[in-house]
């Protein structure tokens, strides 16, 4: 299974859209600790539906969040995004799509 629990702050305000099929997204970038390294982990965040809706409505930059959702992998090599850092360290962002959300501030 690819569940995942995480909480975290939102790094900029989310965007939503309707798709082509008529489906809603809300994308999301949320911050979260990481404990023993000074850096916090990045997330990309889905939500579908209502939510996704609720969520482009009140959520912010900064605002603090629980959530609950399933990894998503590159499907080419099964690996979260990879990329290097300004001061040239390497860095990574996991993807989730959101099953449930918690307004936590």
């Amino acid at each position: 299974m690819r569940k995942t629990q995480l909480t975290g702050r939102l790094a900029a305000d989310p965007k939503g859209h309707l798709l082509t099929n008529g489906s809603y997204v809300c994308n999301f970038r949320v911050l979260s600790e990481n404990p023993g390294d000074e850096r916090p982990i990045g997330f990309n965040i889905a939500v579908w539906g209502t939510l996704g809706e609720t969520c482009a409505k009140s959520l912010k930059k900064g605002r603090r969040v629980y959530l609950e959702g399933a990894l998503r992998f590159d499907p080419e090599n099964g690996n979260p995004r990879i990329f290097t850092h300004p001061d040239q360290t390497p860095g990574c962002v996991f993807e989730v799509d959101a099953a449930r959300l918690e307004f936590l501030d």
